[in-house]
């Protein structure tokens, strides 16, 4: 009867202890990170129930591709949400450029129409400062995403610093069961640090290692260790190098620290940093480009006219300058300044440029776009003015050392730094500073008119601030052999051509090159007579003005590396809008990985659920079983009672 007993009451405590599980299963059901468990027992040799044991129910692969995939859609999720939002504000109509480009174009029209009206040429000057306020105010737009990406960094650096200290600390007191006979509580620690490890991988992309003694260790995507048994690493955000107004992630050891790329990141942290260098920067630099563009080509074009007051155009716009970041790690104490080169704007790229110094004197230079190299690198010496792209270097402030490095950004801030410095709207260059006519004996009715003006300043035949040099050609006889000969103002021949250049930029092909060429149209006859002079009170002339009006179809910014002709270069309109596509295209795209990286994260958490999650149908069955076993081994335990009673009675 004793073994009758012992039988029964081990039944009884085993049953208890699985009716205890199950009711905690149940009573975790929502709880997050939760893991069923189950509680396992072996029969005794001499009867009845053995020790019992409780364990998470975990499949490690599922659990695994859980957390891979967690950090997979986190990252796109963190892309896609930062895409969206300049997205909104660059295709919003409201907010757009070309609106405003094309406000600005009606005004040049308009003051075409009465090139004498100083109120037309008021509205031009207010367009102009208009669409800088528009390229401002999408710069701005640029900027305040720059501080709620930096902000976003140190709230997610600051959870994922604390999720790591806690994981090191679980790992100790995990540690402390391991050969212990108590093992009650171990079971919710375990899970806690799966909790811990899965909320690190929607910051992080990391894979774990687990060891004999329970320990997890925890490395980031490149292999760097995050957590070990008795030790953990420390995430730190730091002003950028070379740029400080971009933070850089670092992983710091006690002795050691390494800076983190965005591939090595992975998760939200990584999300973000790749789109600041995919997407973000090189977005801002596109406006930039654009501003600068448009600003020197504005600029050009009124310098190759004559204002209402009669002298040469200048400049409408001011151009940014700027500086080379030095890298911390620079050991000589140069400088790099630079500045758009005026008139060559229109060569400038939407990259960055990397230069770096092989000796004191010399080095490359590397295009950039984001962390990409574009092209090869162009070797250079600062034993002359370097220019590259529209972009002129100055190299004499301080001495540089091999192995020094900078970065130079010239457009990144072009949108803000680009301003208006013409105020009095008489500046604005409409007219030709040059005028042609055809005497009035001549004996055909050839006519002269001018083909172009591409030229007023340095080289060129025109005297600052208004007038033509006595060097420069001034009159075109047409000779005997009805060619044309070509004098200057005193009178010298500079140039002969022959019948068969058809009157056609009779200047250039004479290989003379004032800044200005013409045309004779008609058959002109031997005698005749045309003169060039300067455009002296031509105030009612709109020739330039018309060629302002030309900049919004002529393709004046550089779309990439492949040439600098025309067909490399774009319209402003089609520049701001291509600059659009760039991040809508992108946005279309990160839309399409995400929702591949959702199916991917939803079939491996069904998956984990399958294993570890808990059943309610499978939890209410097994209380059913587990009570109908514990009344029955009571029920043994009852009637071993009455049997010994039965025993001692018939002995009495």
């Amino acid at each position: 009867m004793p073994d009758l007993l012992n039988i029964a009451g081990s039944g009884v405590l085993a049953h208890q202890r699985l009716l205890v599980t199950t009711g905690n299963n149940i009573s975790n059901v929502n709880t997050p990170g939760y893991s069923v468990q189950r509680t396992e027992f072996q029969p005794e040799s001499t009867g009845g129930v053995g020790r019992g044991y409780t364990n998470r129910v975990v499949n490690q692969f599922a659990q695994h591709a859980v957390w891979r995939n967690t950090a997979e859609h986190s990252q796109k999720q963190a892309y896609l949400d930062k895409l969206t939002e300049i997205d909104k504000v660059l295709s919003d109509d409201s907010l757009s450029l070309n609106p405003t480009l094309d406000k600005t174009f009606s005004h040049i029209h308009a003051m075409n129409d009465t090139p004498l009206s100083t109120s037309t040429r008021s509205l031009t000057l207010d367009g102009f400062n208009g669409l800088l306020r528009r390229f401002r105010l999408l710069n701005g737009q640029f900027a305040n995403q720059q501080k709620h990406i930096n902000g976003e960094l140190k709230e997610k650096v600051s959870t994922a610093n604390k999720l790591i200290k806690s994981l090191q600390d679980m790992n100790v007191q995990i540690m402390s069961y391991s050969g212990s006979s108590e093992q009650s509580g171990l079971s919710t620690l375990e899970d806690k640090r799966d909790k811990a490890v899965h909320d690190l991988s929607k910051i992080l992309k990391i894979h774990t290692v687990a060891q004999s003694n329970g320990a997890l260790l925890v490395f980031m995507g490149n292999g760097n260790s995050l957590v070990t048994e008795k030790n953990h690493a420390e995430l730190d955000l730091r002003p950028g190098n070379p740029d400080p107004t971009q933070d850089d992630l670092y992983l710091n050891w006690t002795r050691t620290e390494a800076k983190m790329t965005p591939s090595h990141v992975g998760g939200a942290l990584g999300g973000l940093l790749v789109y600041r260098d995919a997407v973000f920067n090189p977005s801002r630099n596109k406006l930039g480009q654009v501003a600068i563009s448009l600003a020197d080509a504005f600029n050009r074009q009124n310098r190759l006219g004559m204002d209402q007051e009669g002298k040469l155009g200048g400049d409408i716009f001011s151009l940014p300058k700027f500086d080379g970041l030095a890298f911390k790690g620079n050991t000589g104490n140069g400088k790099i300044a630079a500045h758009i080169i005026p008139g060559k704007a229109s060569d400038t790229t939407p990259y960055d440029y990397l230069v770096k110094f092989q000796s004191g004197s010399n080095f490359t230079i590397q295009r950039m776009d984001g962390s990409k190299p574009i092209g090869g690198a162009v070797p250079g010496s600062t034993s002359a003015d370097y220019q590259i792209d529209g972009l002129s270097l100055d190299f004499s402030s301080g001495g540089f050392a091999s192995g020094d490095s900078f970065m130079m950004r010239p457009t990144l801030e072009g949108a803000q730094q680009v301003q208006l410095t013409m105020t009095q709207p008489e500046k604005l260059a409409l007219a030709a500073p040059v005028r042609v006519d055809q005497e009035l004996d001549n004996l055909s009715n050839a006519k002269i008119s001018l083909s172009s003006v591409s030229n007023t300043g340095a080289g060129s035949g025109f005297t600052s601030p208004s007038g033509l040099d006595i060097h420069a050609p001034q009159k075109i006889e047409v000779n005997q052999s009805g060619g044309y000969d070509i004098f200057d103002g005193d009178g010298h021949k500079l140039a002969s051509l022959p019948p068969s250049t058809n009157g056609r930029n009779i200047l250039s092909q004479a290989k003379l090159s004032p800044g200005y060429d013409v045309s004779i149209s008609g058959q002109a006859k031997p005698g005749d007579v045309f003169t060039i002079k300067y455009n002296t009170e031509g105030y009612a002339d709109n020739f330039n003005g018309l060629k302002m009006a030309d900049l919004q179809q002529k393709a004046t910014v550089r779309k990439g590396l492949t040439n600098q002709a025309d067909s490399d270069k774009m319209t402003f309109n089609d520049a701001y809008s291509a600059a659009v596509s760039f991040v809508g295209g992108n946005a279309s795209e990160a839309r399409l990985d995400l929702a591949a990286s959702k199916s991917l994260l939803t079939q491996s958490e069904n998956w984990q659920q399958s294993v570890s999650g808990v059943n309610m149908d499978e939890e209410a069955s097994n209380m059913v079983r587990f009570q109908q076993a514990y009344a029955a081994s009571a029920q043994v335990i009852g009637t071993a009672q009455k049997t010994f009673e039965s025993i001692l009675n018939a002995l009495r």
